[in-house]
């Protein structure tokens, strides 16, 4: 992971396999980000995407497997006491 940052913007390029979720709780927590928003585009592989049913009032997961293309990526980074928060949002292809 390279993590490159101005202390106001901050941005981060990820290695083959390594988890977005685990990545940006990392930074999150290396910076002290007191929050952030989230943007980003690329590929990724083996996916787990989940999403909410209204008529079960549950979320679902979903796995993807092999290569997909991270059309968009757009999300929100704040705090659950101690630990960082991530919600995003992907277009994937």
């Amino acid at each position: 992971m390279k993590i490159h940052s101005d202390g106001i913007v901050s941005g981060l390029i990820l290695e083959k396999g390594e988890p977005v979720h685990e990545s940006l709780k990392q930074v999150t927590s290396d910076l002290e980000l007191p929050g952030a928003f989230v943007n980003g585009i690329g590929v990724l592989e083996d996916v787990t995407i989940g999403y909410f049913q209204m008529e079960s009032k549950s979320y679902k997961e979903k796995n993807l497997s092999g290569m997909v293309e991270l059309l968009s990526l757009s999300g929100s980074i704040s705090w659950n006491g101690e630990e960082p928060f991530i919600h995003l949002h992907a277009v994937l292809a």
